[in-house]
């Protein structure tokens, strides 16, 4: 039984690790993305945002969630373009 628990202690170790770097890998993004938006470049911003996005949701991440509402914060546009408005509907269908 004790090597059996081990074993079962190890898969969840190695589940949550793993779990821990796909969500550093999508903040990472995320920052990646407010780089491109203070350069300017709003098409690739949103592209990246919206894969990080899309990961936050996938694991029910807050953190990830509130981050993507902070880069779309930082953009004020009258008139945003297509991308843009695409990841304001994800957001608006985020209940976490």
């Amino acid at each position: 039984m004790t090597r059996l628990t081990s074993r079962s202690h190890q898969v969840k170790a190695k589940v949550t690790h793993a779990t821990v770097v796909v969500g550093q890998r999508a903040l990472t993004v995320l920052d990646l993305a407010a780089g491109h938006l203070a350069a300017g470049r709003v098409e690739a911003a949103f592209a990246l945002a919206g894969r990080a996005l899309k990961t936050g949701l996938k694991y029910r991440s807050g953190r990830i969630v509130d981050r993507a509402r902070a880069v779309r914060r930082s953009l004020a546009l009258t008139s945003p373009p297509k991308v843009v408005r695409e990841f304001d509907a994800q957001l608006r269908d985020v209940y976490l």
